[in-house]
């Protein structure tokens, strides 16, 4: 009788899953905060609209009108509308022309704030709200001559000051739509104007 060798079956490990997260010398950066959960302590990436709101730098509504902003940023510029964004008015689900005319004004809105604030501004929400900078990037970019502490500082100023001002300018953009109707498609660029002065004007009546 003869005796068969068998190889012993190859095995195959499962690879875990490896830790993608920050390193610990990015987690030492100053846009990082302390959390306690548990008995740990974990350091984890600050929220910036959280960040400003927790330290009394900016209220509820300067985040909602940032958050709005963001979403119809996003929404004019892919058509897509961001999960806990609320629902335009007037947009039906799947009915194509109400979702033109509701992208359209989501764009309407962006630019009317972009000529407001102006381009600088315009370019700071992009970096904070959009693009997600930290402020420790920014503060680096801005501010090369200054210790990291000075430029985190800066930035985080210089947010203030932006979210501050959508906070008011976004509001009246909604109001602008809904108090100047177009009579005709072709009144479109003349229409728009109007909605940049109303915004101006009230802006102006606000400050004074």
């Amino acid at each position: 009788m003869t005796k068969t060798l068998t190889r012993p079956r190859k095995r195959y490990e499962i690879a875990r899953a490896q830790d993608n997260g920050p390193t610990p010398e990015r987690t030492g950066k100053l846009d990082f905060d302390t959390e306690q959960v548990g008995k740990k302590l974990n350091r984890v990436k600050r929220d910036l609209l959280q960040r400003l709101e927790k330290s009394g730098a900016i209220d509820g509504d300067a985040v909602a009108a940032a958050n709005r902003w963001y979403g119809d940023y996003v929404f004019f510029q892919s058509g897509v509308l961001e999960i806990d964004q609320e629902i335009p008015e007037g947009y039906v689900k799947g009915d194509v022309h109400t979702y033109a005319i509701a992208r359209g004004k989501a764009g309407e809105r962006v630019s009317l704030v972009r000529h407001v604030i102006g381009e600088n501004a315009h370019r700071w929400l992009i970096f904070l709200l959009v693009r997600q900078f930290s402020l420790t990037s920014i503060g680096e970019s801005m501010w090369p001559e200054c210790c990291r502490q000075t430029q985190c500082k800066n930035a985080a100023q210089q947010a203030e000051i932006v979210i501050k001002m959508l906070s008011a300018i976004y509001k009246l953009a909604q109001e602008a739509q809904k108090s100047i109707k177009p009579e005709n498609f072709a009144d479109g660029p003349a229409v728009f104007h109007k909605r940049v002065q109303f915004v101006l004007d009230e802006r102006a009546t606000n400050v004074a």
